[in-house]
């Protein structure tokens, strides 16, 4: 199952739904499989492959989760671009607009963000910074300063204030 979610040749539905599988997993070998798969070129099998490897450590705390690697991932998504972030869509998802979009790739990151935090008030963020309250975006903006790992914090914060800019037709 590890070779064929990082596979390219095999089709992303099949990986996606291999790295939910391997989520359900509890051992390092699983782990290991769905944070090689944080690199793939779709990001159906990333998304999926961050909520597997959360899913694991959650479970799991004794298995090693490379929270550099995890970074480096952050910052490849970073990195993308809004206009990558905010053309992001599930297949399995009817279709949202690009300010769902956008809260869909900001979800990913704070999966991510949890493997290397491991804060609990990461969700109270997180939904803070999709709140149709700007004085609660600006608490969450707060937080985040104060808890993110300075090298995260530096790539992650410009695009966390451009996100926040961003007026929301409905609270997430």
């Amino acid at each position: 199952m590890s070779d064929a979610l990082n596979d390219a040749r095999q089709p992303f539905k099949i990986r996606r739904r291999v790295a939910r599988i391997l989520g359900a997993g509890r051992s390092q070998r699983a782990a290991d499989a769905v944070m090689a798969a944080l690199t793939d070129l779709r990001f159906e099998v990333r998304y999926q492959s961050a909520y597997s490897l959360a899913a694991i450590q959650q479970r799991h705390p004794s298995v090693r989760i490379d929270a550099t690697r995890v970074s480096e991932v952050i910052r490849t998504e970073v990195l993308r671009g809004q206009t990558a972030w905010e053309n992001r869509k599930l297949m399995d998802d009817g279709g949202p607009d690009a300010g769902e979009r956008a809260v869909l790739s900001l979800q990913y990151i704070f999966t991510l963000l949890s493997l290397v935090v491991g804060d609990a008030s990461l969700q109270v963020a997180f939904r803070g910074l999709c709140s149709e309250d700007q004085r609660m975006r600006a608490t969450a903006l707060e937080y985040l300063d104060a808890v993110l790992p300075a090298d995260i914090r530096e790539y992650l914060t410009p695009f966390l204030e451009a996100f926040v800019g961003h007026p929301r037709k409905t609270p997430a």
